[in-house]
């Protein structure tokens, strides 16, 4: 079985152990000692195999002469679902923080006039009474 001279050397081996085994290649194998022996063909080296086929036109066959690339080799990876960028939290939460700032301030009018009418009822009644206890109250009286 002789390669075609348009097959470089590059090439040889890994056309090879593709006749010979097939996709299994392309895998790595557990040993018998329950290690791990490398793929005969590297992914590097199946990549530039596939696109010196797609450059030469033999992709979508193997033959073991002229090399090439069956179609059922291409490995698919899973598509990439690109999220919205994460951004600070102070921007993540601004709506929110909003919402609850407008429905404070909703209720500062009720909160101001009780705080101050709780003001008002703490003061003593004015009148004689008051007078006098806060004058016991002084220290060494009025002067």
């Amino acid at each position: 079985m002789a390669l075609n001279q348009k097959v470089g050397l590059k090439f040889k081996t890994a056309i090879r152990a593709l006749a010979k085994y097939g996709p299994d290649a392309f895998q790595p194998k557990k040993l018998q000692d329950g290690k791990w022996a490398k793929p005969m063909i590297s992914r590097r080296m199946a990549a530039d195999l596939r696109s010196h086929s797609l450059r030469e036109g033999t992709w979508g066959s193997f033959s073991p002469i002229t090399g090439g690339w069956d179609s059922s080799w291409d490995s698919y990876k899973r598509p990439k679902i690109r999220r919205p960028l994460k951004t600070s939290k102070r921007d993540r939460t601004r709506d929110d923080r909003f919402e609850r700032i407008q429905g404070k301030m909703g209720e500062q009018d009720a909160k101001r006039a009780e705080y101050r009418k709780a003001r008002v009822d703490a003061k003593p009644p004015p009148g004689i009474q008051t007078l006098y206890k806060r004058l016991l109250a002084m220290k060494g009286g009025s002067k």
